[in-house]
């Protein structure tokens, strides 16, 4: 039996940092959650296969018959949303060709499949209240919600770093200190980010009464709930560092400095401070890792639904 300790989200980062993905239980219906699966694939760009029997495309992609027709199976992680009588010949079946990661829609497991996972060596249960989930130390199978987030990124995020941008996300509001009039500024693409994406957000300035159509407010300590709002920095070093004072004293719950807003004094002060935990700094971007966990967010919200 496996000893794994990896939690849910380490099992996602794994299952989404295959090259390539394939979808077993999909079909000609749209209203089945096995082609939503395929779709949520595919508007992401992501290079993935259909499994079907029968159907020679679907969604407008070409299908193979079987996993074993798979070009590079051990370079393929696998979605499954099938009864669980099938399920259970798909799992025996990547384990055989080395698949390096499955993922069960909820219903697709029955104690038969559990079975099979925890006699193959194949089982970790998270400390997690989450259904069942079992994990490979070659390969992990998943019986949880459906891939919640994707992001393809030059940069290497560690998990601390993502579990920060998740927390910062998860705020009710947002403001953004640097923004301006000017839209070529890197500050006014953060604003309109959150903006696009429908987010509460507040721009912060000190003399403009409104930048993008939104009124200001003069200082973070004039936000009406600076306890729940994250704060996006976009600032020269030194203002920076007056901004994180204030914020840690507004008890602010995450923020986020735009690579260069920083500098060793910057750094000191969160580090004699404290907010390690609580401030992103040095890299990525938000604009590069937002949209990630937005679609996190919004995916595990729309799943609710779906699953009922």
């Amino acid at each position: 039996m496996s000893t794994s300790t990896k939690s849910v989200r380490d099992i996602e980062r794994t299952f989404l940092a295959s090259p390539s993905f394939a979808v077993v239980g999909a079909s000609k219906d749209t209203s089945k959650f096995g082609t939503k699966v395929l779709n949520w694939y595919k508007v992401r760009s992501f290079q993935v296969t259909p499994v079907h029997p029968r159907e020679a495309e679907l969604e407008g992609i070409p299908t193979i018959s079987a996993i074993s027709d798979l070009p590079s199976p051990t370079e393929t992680s696998i979605s499954i949303i099938t009864p669980p009588k099938v399920t259970l010949g798909i799992v025996e079946k990547a384990k055989e060709l080395g698949v390096p990661a499955l993922w069960l829609q909820p219903g697709a497991e029955d104690d038969a499949v559990i079975q099979y996972i925890k006699d193959n060596g194949l089982e970790d249960r998270p400390p997690l209240d989450k259904p069942p989930t079992a994990v490979a130390s070659r390969y992990d199978a998943l019986s949880t919600p459906h891939p919640p987030f994707a992001c393809q990124s030059n940069m290497t995020v560690t998990t601390s770093a993502m579990e920060k941008q998740e927390k910062f996300l998860a705020s009710p509001f947002f403001a953004v200190v640097g923004v301006s009039n000017d839209e070529s500024k890197w500050a006014s693409k953060v604003l309109k980010w959150y903006k696009d994406r429908h987010l509460p957000v507040t721009p912060v300035h000190a003399r403009e009464k409104e930048i993008q159509g939104m009124r200001t407010v003069r200082s973070i300590s004039d936000l009406p709930n600076p306890s729940q709002t994250s704060i996006s920095i976009i600032t020269a070093p030194y203002v920076t560092l007056s901004i994180l004072k204030q914020a840690k004293g507004l008890n602010v719950p995450a923020i986020w400095l735009q690579p260069g807003s920083e500098d060793e004094l910057v750094i000191k002060y969160i580090t004699e401070n404290s907010l390690s935990d609580r401030v992103l700094y040095g890299g990525p971007c938000i604009l590069k890792e937002g949209p990630r966990i937005v679609d996190q967010q919004l995916f595990e919200e729309t799943y609710k639904h779906w699953a009922m």
